[in-house]
């Protein structure tokens, strides 16, 4: 994937296909990510990376509840995801990417780190 260099290497991931109801969606913590055959051929990619920096949130912290808590002061793990994904080359976000500060979370947490 482009620019992985904010990415960790060796953080596995199966990769299903399959509509869970979103897009896109990731385990977390746990190493699966489903991917919506009805996602738009456009937004693939994008999709893609949000739900892998969403799995790296679960490499980070241990628990949903955990993940919730120690990213909402950066906007929450959503917003987190997008700018993960903005950084990992995405097109498209949903949620959005408020700025600098939560750029620099999601940085950290695609490193495997904490902000």
């Amino acid at each position: 994937m482009a620019n992985f260099e904010y990415g960790k290497a060796g953080r596995p991931a199966q990769w299903i296909i399959l509509d869970t109801g979103a897009w896109g969606r990731a385990e977390v913590p746990g190493n699966r990510i489903w991917i919506a055959p009805r996602t738009p051929c456009d937004k693939v990619y994008s999709v893609a990376v949000h739900e892998w920096t969403h799995h790296m949130q679960g490499v980070v912290y241990r628990t949903w509840a955990e993940v919730q808590r120690e990213l909402a002061p950066y906007g929450g793990p959503e917003m987190v995801a997008d700018c993960g994904a903005l950084l990992l080359g995405a097109t498209w976000i949903r949620y959005g990417c408020p700025g600098r500060y939560t750029t620099d979370a999601a940085a950290a947490i695609l490193r495997g780190e904490r902000p």
